[in-house]
């Protein structure tokens, strides 16, 4: 497998520019077009896509996205993206929402949350499994949905009957002939 290099870009909208790294240029914009108009995106009251929105409708959006972007430089591996994206947006006015962002991995983040938060988390989920209300939603739930769980259904792909419970199943594993 060849590795991909990594291009840190720019999209220049009005002289304001927003500062990226991606090693796939053409799913990064893609990204970009659809975060910036859909309500449910993480990113969507992010600056960059605030200011698009305010100012155009989605047509003239995708038209900005896709002509104002410009390769600044590319590099070999992510670490050397993320140095070279850091300084980009150091030294250039950018609309980025954090600035030390790329500082740490989101998986490293992710790993010194739960280290940080393990003993809150735990003991918020106990007092919710314990709770009379944890405890009667639970009830209801499995009463509401015990008959559409037996319920019997067919794969579309191989003819094979299961329930509805284990049709997911069937289908992640490749059971299908």
């Amino acid at each position: 497998m060849q590795n991909k290099k990594f291009h840190v870009y720019a999209i220049n909208i009005d002289g304001l520019v927003y500062v990226g790294a991606t090693n796939d240029m053409k799913r990064r914009l893609k990204d970009h077009r659809t975060r910036c108009f859909n309500p449910n995106a993480k990113h969507y009251p992010c600056k960059f896509y605030t200011y698009i929105r305010d100012k155009y409708n989605r047509e003239e959006a995708y038209e900005k996205i896709n002509n104002g972007h410009v390769i600044l430089c590319t590099v070999d591996n992510k670490e050397e993206a993320r140095i070279a994206e850091q300084e980009y947006i150091n030294t250039m006015g950018t609309l980025n929402g954090k600035m030390e962002i790329n500082n740490i991995s989101n998986t490293d983040r992710c790993k010194l949350y739960r280290a940080k938060n393990h003993e809150a988390r735990r003991n918020a989920e106990i007092a919710y499994d314990q709770s009379k209300e944890g405890k009667k939603k639970r009830a209801e739930y499995r009463i509401n949905n015990a008959e559409k769980a037996k319920e019997r259904v067919t794969c579309e792909k191989c003819g094979h009957e299961s329930t509805r419970k284990h049709i997911s199943d069937h289908k992640r594993k490749g059971l299908c002939i």
